[in-house]
């Protein structure tokens, strides 16, 4: 399969810097907060690593499809649900091919709610920050057909309990891959 993104890492440096910052201000935070949910962020391009949040991060998406790919960021974040032992984890994880996030209740025996799903990035043509009836942030992604074909919440790319904005970095760095992936499309095209 062709990588469509060039793997990011010889795209622009200044996002890695700006993930990395992400991760490092996300880390510290739940190190000294409460809020009642945990955060685990990892960026697997730096050389400035967590392992075991790494390793956690991808036991989540526990996929054969994800193991020949590039993995550049990840976040999961696991909340109370409702007032039972289980907790909401939700996810996403970034890699050269696509998006994946996922949904789920732990402990759900029923599976009455899991949601999992990925986006190529050559099947996206941009992504835009929305705000929800609350007023905090999140990023929908659009399809070819200019369709909405996923979103990706606040807490998941830094955003905390009373401040869920969203970087327009991350915006930069999603609609520059998308572009990546398309221009990357048309050129085989050509050959």
């Amino acid at each position: 399969m062709i990588k469509h993104i060039n793997k990011l890492a010889q795209s622009s440096k200044r996002y890695y810097s700006f993930i990395e910052n992400i991760v490092k201000e996300t880390r510290a935070y739940f190190e000294n907060a409460d809020e009642g949910y945990t955060i685990f962020c990892a960026n697997y391009l730096n050389e400035d690593r967590f392992d075991e949040d790494e390793k956690f991060i991808l036991s989540v998406f526990n996929s054969d499809e994800i193991s020949n790919q590039t993995f550049i960021y990840g976040a999961v974040c696991a909340q109370p649900y409702q007032e039972t032992e289980s907790q909401l984890v939700s996810g996403l994880l970034i890699t050269d091919e696509r998006i994946y996030v996922c949904m789920f209740v732990t402990d759900d025996q029923e599976h009455d709610f899991e949601y999992r799903g990925f986006y190529d990035w050559d099947k996206l043509t941009s992504a835009k920050i929305e705000k929800d009836e609350d007023g905090d942030d999140f990023i929908f992604l659009f399809n070819n057909k200019k369709e909405e074909a996923g979103f990706i919440y606040a807490q998941l790319l830094g955003g905390r309990y009373g401040n869920m904005k969203i970087s327009s970095l991350w915006i930069d760095f999603l609609n520059d891959a998308i572009h990546e992936a398309n221009k990357q499309i048309k050129q085989d095209a050509y050959e």
